[in-house]
């Protein structure tokens, strides 16, 4: 029983966690794309996205996510989200959101027992940050 439940909450903060992941850099794509007109790191962003999904998506049938999401009962649901005052604030909220996301997703694959995931997702982490600093480099055309 106790390792079914922890299965079970195990494939939900996955699954949550990439969702969260996922929409962080699509928000950071985005503000790249569009606000800062910087197609290389929209492309960096996108491409991170991807990564992460694809090795978590590896490690773990995207059915078994899903199976297990219980998004009407989840006690994180009606967090409070805070106002963002700039598209610097957003972006740099974005990119926090899915460092700590893929920080996540790696001690759950470890635990899972997935080690080649474990290293990927210690890579985009690591990529993260790299992006974090390369936006921190554009930030005039963001703080509008």
């Amino acid at each position: 029983m106790a390792r079914a439940r922890l299965e079970h909450g195990l494939l939900r903060m996955l699954d949550a966690n990439l969702n969260r992941a996922s929409e962080g850099l699509r928000t950071a794509e985005d503000v790249f794309r569009f606000v800062s007109g910087s197609a290389r790191l929209s492309r960096e962003a996108r491409s991170l996205r991807h990564f992460i999904r694809r090795t978590v998506l590896g490690a773990v049938p995207y059915a078994r996510l899903l199976a297990e999401r219980d998004s009407a009962r989840d006690p994180g649901r009606a967090r409070w989200k805070a106002a963002r005052r700039s598209t610097r604030d957003l972006l740099s909220a974005n990119l926090r959101r899915a460092q700590e996301s893929a920080r996540v997703l790696e001690e759950g694959l470890r635990l899972g027992g997935r080690p080649a995931a474990v290293r990927a997702m210690q890579a985009a982490r690591f990529r993260l940050y790299a992006l974090e600093s390369a936006s921190a480099r554009c930030r005039s055309r963001t703080s509008r």
